[in-house]
């Protein structure tokens, strides 16, 4: 879990403590008097989480395995991407510190009884979702607090549009994209960075779309909507 992560978890642990504090009698304490309190402690917390994303940011644009982005493409360092379980994945540097994911490997028949339905929802935590081998035709991950990397590589595309939705609240997206897969990809957050195959959005009320060369032509095709309220969306092709 990020440091992002645990700073809001303890503001809604702080919070509980205190209405349940009010709830019992312990002691007094105005209900105007905590929201008065609680709305600069919103800004402290969203000032610390803006410091730790850019350190973070600042420590991958030193790592190998940073991404380089060339007419449109995206390519790691000397490391080949998902040559090996064991090795680093591109998204890695990023959560050095973190500790593994939760990793879901999705299979026929997941996501319920509706055909090519996958669906995951996760309310605190970290999840790393492997869509190898899995129809994409509708797919759904919602995160309430928590990072979220989704590998598409391996991912069979049903004949004409197939659908991605990924929501949440607060926590960081990375989406990785195998080359050659045709995709249209909208996203939206109210606070954090936007970065959709090369496109860069960043501040306040960001919404950014893009797309791959060959999507509106392909026969078969992906697209992608994500939505958080505070953290970083990014869409790489490796």
């Amino acid at each position: 879990m990020s440091k992002r992560t645990l700073i809001f978890g303890l503001i809604l642990i702080l919070l509980g403590v205190v209405l349940t504090f009010k709830a019992t009698g312990l002691f007094y304490f105005d209900i105007g008097d905590f929201f008065s309190l609680l709305i600069p402690l919103g800004f402290i917390a969203i000032g610390i989480w803006m410091i730790v994303r850019r350190n973070r940011s600042h420590d991958a644009s030193q790592s190998d395995h940073h991404y380089h982005y060339h007419a449109g493409h995206a390519t790691t360092g000397d490391t080949p991407a998902f040559e090996s379980t064991q090795k680093q994945s591109p998204a890695d540097g990023l959560n050095q510190e973190e500790g593994p994911k939760q990793t879901y490997h999705f299979s026929a028949g997941a996501g319920g009884p509706e055909p090519g339905r996958y669906r995951h929802e996760k309310f605190i935590g970290d999840v790393y979702v492997d869509c190898n081998g899995i129809s994409l035709q509708n797919v759904v991950v919602s995160v309430f607090i928590g990072d979220c990397e989704i590998k598409l590589h391996g991912g069979q595309l049903a004949t004409g549009l197939n659908r991605m939705v990924i929501s949440g609240f607060i926590g960081d997206v990375r989406i990785l994209v195998p080359k050659g897969m045709p995709v249209f990809t909208q996203c939206s957050n109210f606070i954090g960075d936007l970065e959709l195959f090369g496109r860069h959005a960043s501040g306040f009320g960001n919404n950014l779309d893009a797309q791959t060369p060959d999507y509106n032509s392909a026969e078969s095709k992906l697209y992608i909507a994500s939505n958080f309220f505070i953290g970083d969306i990014r869409v790489y092709e490796v």
